[in-house]
């Protein structure tokens, strides 16, 4: 069976499943999907890979039954540590490359993500609009559709671990805030969120047809979680591959870079305490 056939199979019965548990009291909290070999630690010289995934292709927007925002249950969460500060690439990368757009954002959480409060109301919204059903994905922690994710939240669960978004990357559809339900705006290319001024000395990368790459330079140790999914509603999907790579600093930067590294950090961490 081809990976089409198999990709199309596959959202048919997520389709069918959460049509069946949504209308009542929604799937839960999301589901983490597993990098290949279910390991999760990130260290110098190391990847995580996570091959064959698929998602519909309007996961994280482009889906105008959701007003363009995101729909957790159908796109792809996946739970990283890094063991000690180092720079840090996502890219994900769709097998045809023609056929969709990722789009990716990348949270920091307090420890392992757990998969958000299950059944949240937030501020009224309609059931379509509902979170974690749907939520917001291109929004910092703390702003609308965010507050069923963000640590220590009124109504939250120990679950909900959330602590910072840092950044997404887009290939696909660009959305305004009047547009979306939880008045979020979704631009295309790399984008750097609040938590990239906290967690990370910078944010960089690029976007083209069916792939997207980041790279955080000198990201902080601790846990972060990926959201991905499709954001091209006219694409007919593919499988992607999701690949996690810790980049080892060559001995000369650290010869000639060290004393400049050492001054940004300086800085970096003097901010947060003002």
């Amino acid at each position: 069976m081809n990976k089409t056939i198999q990709l199309a199979i596959k959202t048919a019965l997520a389709g069918v499943a959460l049509s069946c548990s949504i209308s009542s009291a929604f799937a839960g909290t999301v589901t983490l999907a597993s990098f290949d070999g279910g390991a999760t630690s990130l260290t110098a010289g190391n990847s995580l890979i996570a091959t064959n995934q698929a998602t519909t292709a309007n996961t994280f927007t482009d889906n105008p039954g959701l007003n363009h925002s995101a729909w957790a249950h159908l796109g792809k969460w996946f739970k990283f540590e890094v063991i000690s500060d180092i720079d840090t690439t996502i890219n994900i990368t769709a097998d045809n490359t023609a056929n969709f757009s990722p789009a990716f954002t990348v949270y920091r959480t307090e420890g392992a993500w757990g998969g958000g409060t299950a059944t949240f109301t937030e501020f009224g919204k309609s059931l379509s609009a509902r979170t974690p059903h749907n939520f917001n994905a291109t929004g910092n922690i703390g702003d609308n559709g965010t507050l069923w994710m963000e640590q220590g939240g009124a109504g939250n669960t120990s679950d909900s671990n959330a602590v910072a978004t840092l950044a997404y990357a887009n290939s696909g559809q660009t959305h305004h805030a009047m547009e979306t339900n939880w008045g979020e705006h979704v631009h295309t290319g790399i984008n750097s969120k609040d938590g990239a001024l906290t967690y990370t000395d910078g944010i960089s990368g690029s976007v083209g047809m069916g792939t997207a790459e980041m790279t955080l330079t000198n990201l902080d140790a601790g846990w972060y979680t990926i959201y991905t999914g499709g954001a091209d509603g006219a694409k007919t999907g593919s499988p992607f591959t999701v690949t996690v790579s810790a980049v080892p600093i060559p001995a000369t930067a650290y010869l000639f870079g060290s004393g400049l590294i050492g001054l940004l950090s300086a800085r970096r961490k003097a901010s947060e305490k003002v």
